[in-house]
């Protein structure tokens, strides 16, 4: 009897060992959002547009729409992550913007201490600045073409090539906001730091050239700084900077041209041969 009674006490001793433990997720109560941040290698500002949860395994495929990224580098406009089920996951919500935090990009996964909604972040009171720039960015419009909120130029890629093909500004504020403008493009994805390098050797050539340059070279930045460095082109395009004239004979001009260089010296030569030839 003594025995059965010990082996019950152990038996209710061990149960709670025994049942398979729930871990509860418990995120630090800090209002400085920076340490987040540089513990992630990816910060972006999406919306939710599609939730696909996976029954065999317990996950869920979020598919955001990217507004703006605040660090790392996206090469799509939409990124789905993959999050096991848990105490940490967030509870997304389709058409609600939240700032996504990816601490592992092999994994894209995300949890609830990092990754909040917009409407939520009021609760920090210390947010990186590279943050605060993509948070302030306006909602992306049902258009392909993206407003800047400060100027309400449109940002596309047109926009973008030529912010790049014209850095220089006669102030410094219009550098400042030229330089703002190239940012965002690069958050967007419409610009890369090699081609706004690149656009630079635009500054000193005159609006009139550079843009006769972009529009010949089909909308090409690099194309667009290959010609504006050609001599031979300018803002009418290849014709008289080096010298080379395509006579076109059907055009006026051109046959006026044909007599005064050719027509006419040979004329002279030819009344000199004979007037000496009669003269001998």
């Amino acid at each position: 009897m003594m025995n059965t009674r010990v082996l019950i006490f152990f038996i209710i001793l061990l149960f709670p060992v025994m049942l398979p433990q729930s871990y509860a997720c418990e995120c630090f109560g800090t209002k400085d959002y920076t340490p987040i941040v540089d513990d992630s290698e990816l910060v972006f500002i999406g919306t939710v547009k599609d939730i696909v949860a996976n029954g065999e395994n317990p996950t869920v495929f979020v598919t955001f729409d990217v507004h703006s990224i605040a660090k790392g580098e996206l090469t799509e406009n939409q990124i789905t992550t993959s999050t096991p089920l848990s105490d940490c996951s967030v509870d997304y919500k389709i058409g609600t913007t939240y700032v996504v935090v990816i601490h592992d990009e092999n994994s894209f996964s995300t949890d609830r201490c990092s990754t909040k909604s917009l409407e939520t972040m009021d609760y920090f009171e210390v947010i990186p600045d590279s943050l605060l720039l993509a948070m302030t960015e306006p909602e992306v419009p049902e258009s392909d073409d993206l407003i800047v909120h400060d100027s309400g130029r449109v940002i596309n890629q047109d926009s973008c090539n030529r912010s790049a093909l014209s850095q220089w500004q006669p102030t410094v504020e219009g550098m400042e906001k030229t330089a703002k403008f190239l940012d965002i493009c690069i958050q967007r994805g419409f610009m890369t730091s090699e081609i706004i390098e690149i656009g630079k050797n635009a500054n000193g050539y005159s609006t009139l050239r550079t843009d006769a340059a972009y529009e010949f070279s089909n909308y090409d930045v690099k194309k667009t700084i290959e010609l504006l460095q050609d001599p031979c082109f300018s803002y009418k395009g290849y014709d008289f900077d080096c010298g080379v004239v395509d006579v076109d004979m059907t055009n006026g001009f051109g046959g006026i041209l044909v007599i005064l260089v050719i027509i006419i010296p040979s004329s002279i030569v030819i009344v000199g041969f004979l007037v000496w030839r009669k003269r001998k």
